[in-house]
């Protein structure tokens, strides 16, 4: 089933914000056309800009790294300062048996 609407803005971790800018033409078609914004977490940022995966940096990498920055000087990508704490104060609430914890974290 597609849905009618879909929300314009969506908390996304480090591999969906990988994919998302890996593909020029699904970026700028989702912020430009769709008017669609992300949002991402210092994790998320951290996990994406600065973590070290022990090789060096393909080519690849560098080019991702380089649309994520240019996205978020742009406004593109907006950054929300969460921590691990607000999560997990999330996680310890009432929640209804229909909802899984995942969908709220």
């Amino acid at each position: 089933m597609i849905p009618d609407e879909f929300v314009p803005g969506n908390v996304i971790d480090n591999c969906s914000l990988i994919n998302l800018v890996s593909s020029l033409l699904f970026l700028r078609t989702s912020i430009d056309t769709c008017r669609h914004y992300y949002i991402v977490t210092p994790t998320v940022l951290y996990e994406c800009l600065v973590k070290s995966r022990g090789k060096p940096l393909s080519e690849a990498r560098i080019e991702v790294r380089r649309r994520v920055e240019m996205c978020l000087n742009k406004s593109e990508i907006k950054r929300m300062e969460i921590s691990i704490d607000d999560l997990q104060c999330v996680s310890r609430q009432d929640i209804p048996k229909k909802v899984g914890k995942g969908e709220l974290l």
